[in-house]
């Protein structure tokens, strides 16, 4: 076991470290994080409206019989949220990439917004006519995420480029500096623009053809050759389970786990959540088996690792003075997820003897959650409900008050527990 805790040291944690502070990875992560407020609001108002299907299709007709205005304010909410998200990912994005660089955010975020708005076609068959200027629901929402992504970076970084070249117009101190940065972004913003709009117009009179189909807009190309990939990989029980093996091992080594996989964990399974919750709107299957929620509700009992299991395991077996006294102080945080008074209190971190279960159980869990949904046991996740949601009750209320999950996530937490107990006795002979 020292040569094992000596080789995460020496060869696991640096690297961890690494990705954990790339910066682009951070801006991700960050960003999604400052857009949760809108995620959390949108899927509340899906809730709202989907919640009732589960007392049956009596109760839910007779609801929408005696307040329709409610469904119809729901999708409003909706509207001004899930279908424009992309908007806001593509200010964050480079709001947060500008300020690294030490960077005006707002300029950045301003330019980045125009050069999105360019990416998309200007002209589309309406009725079996060529119509200018429509924009639709699919331009702005889920499916142009990653697009958002990938040009909010690009063009952030050629503008703080261009910026630190000295590409600017100096204004006297006298002018106000709302001003005067409006012209230090000047120069390096027309350049960005005007490539971004030179790579919009290439594509407009160059049709890419990619899968049977035409595709002349960056946003589409980079739909089809990234973001359509990756959802489909994300959806492989193989990928599902490797992300679930490493969020525990970066925890072990002391990393914050979910922090580090964040960026990957927002930019594909956040986005598969919302389009969920999409389908779920519009009265569609829903895509997707697995998202970000599902690891909250089925898998991280009290945070990663499932250590509210852990607690109450020590509650039942452990004859530990010091187990005991950090299970007191991390009981009422875990009910709420949040562990890091057990993760470095009891410790977990470096601790041989919880390494076992603490990586086990979140494969194990994810394993028993993934094939229940794919059997249709219980329906996937469709409802963005905060990650501070006690155990059970969030598995109740993401899938749209399915009690069928809420008792796969009760039966979960008590495998977690079971799988705990042997360690935390081998820990009373320590």
């Amino acid at each position: 076991m020292k040569s094992f805790l000596t080789f995460m040291e020496n060869h696991f944690v640096p690297i961890a470290a690494k990705i954990g502070g790339q910066r682009h990875l951070v801006v991700i992560r960050d960003s999604f994080a400052v857009a949760m407020p809108l995620i959390l609001v949108g899927a509340f108002a899906v809730l709202l409206n989907g919640i009732w299907s589960a007392f049956g299709s009596g109760v839910d007709a007779a609801v929408r019989n005696a307040v329709p205005w409610l469904f119809e304010l729901n999708g409003i909410v909706w509207w001004g949220t899930f279908a424009i998200f992309s908007l806001f990912m593509v200010v964050s994005v480079a709001y947060r990439l500008a300020q690294s660089y030490n960077e005006d955010g707002l300029l950045a975020g301003v330019i980045s917004l125009a050069a999105f708005v360019m990416q998309l076609p200007q002209l589309r068959e309406i009725n079996g006519d060529m119509a200018w200027g429509w924009i639709t629901v699919g331009d702005l929402g889920i499916t142009s995420l990653f697009a958002a992504i990938i040009i909010a970076i690009v063009i952030t970084e050629i503008y703080v480029r261009l910026i630190k070249m000295n590409l600017t117009i100096k204004l006297p101190d006298s002018v106000p500096p709302a001003v005067s940065r409006s012209f230090t972004a000047l120069i390096p913003g027309a350049i960005v623009l005007y490539l971004a709009g030179a790579v919009s117009l290439i594509l407009s009179k160059n049709a890419i053809t990619i899968g049977g189909g035409e595709i002349n807009n960056l946003i589409g190309l980079i739909g089809a050759l990234l973001q359509a990939p990756f959802m489909t990989l994300g959806q492989s029980l193989w990928t599902i389970l490797i992300i679930s093996l490493f969020i525990p091992l970066f925890w072990f080594t002391g990393l914050h786990g979910a922090n580090i996989v964040a960026p990957v964990i927002n930019a594909v399974y956040l986005p598969a959540v919302l389009e969920n919750a999409n389908a779920l709107q519009a009265g569609l299957p829903m895509p997707n088996l697995w998202t970000s929620v599902s690891w909250d509700v089925f898998v991280h009992f009290g945070g990663a690792g499932a250590t509210l299991a852990l607690i109450i395991a020590i509650y039942l077996v452990s004859k530990r003075d010091d187990y005991k006294a950090i299970a007191k102080i991390g009981t009422a945080p875990g009910v709420f997820m949040i562990n890091e008074p057990v993760m470095f209190g009891l410790p977990v971190v470096l601790n041989p003897y919880i390494f076992i279960p603490f990586v086990l159980n979140p494969i194990i869990l994810t394993l028993i959650a993934y094939l229940a949904t794919a059997a249709g046991l219980v329906p996937p996740t469709s409802v963005v409900v905060p990650w501070t949601t006690p155990p059970v009750i969030g598995a109740f209320l993401a899938t749209g008050g399915s009690v069928s999950a809420a008792i796969l996530a009760a039966f979960n937490f008590v495998l977690a527990i079971i799988m705990y107990i042997p360690f935390i006795i081998l820990a009373n002979k320590r």
